[in-house]
């Protein structure tokens, strides 16, 4: 088993959450889709939100949570990639690297 650092874990809730809330605040979306994978090859925790609403307005206007959620993930050296769906509505995928030293020996 892998143990996931708290600052990884509340950064993947955050980053989640206010996706999340971007969803039901803007997107006039039916469906929103959440999936956290751990990923061990490198060690990191991958977490995909996709909804099936407007889309993103173009061009992109980065708001406060836009911010927060890429300020997030770079903090902890991970990346932070936003897009449109192509069958409409966004797609967002955060990876965060897990530290070498949160694995077992």
């Amino acid at each position: 088993p892998h143990t996931i650092p708290a600052a990884t874990e509340a950064a993947g809730y955050r980053i989640t959450m206010e996706a999340v809330n971007n969803v039901i605040k803007h997107a006039q979306a039916r469906h929103c889709w959440v999936k956290l994978v751990f990923v061990t090859q490198p060690s990191r925790l991958q977490i995909t939100i996709e909804d099936d609403g407007i889309g993103i307005p173009q061009p992109v206007t980065p708001n406060v949570g836009l911010r927060s959620m890429r300020e997030r993930a770079e903090e902890l050296g991970g990346t932070f990639k936003m897009r449109p769906r192509p069958e409409g509505g966004t797609f967002i995928c955060v990876t965060i690297p897990i530290p070498e030293e949160s694995k077992p020996s």
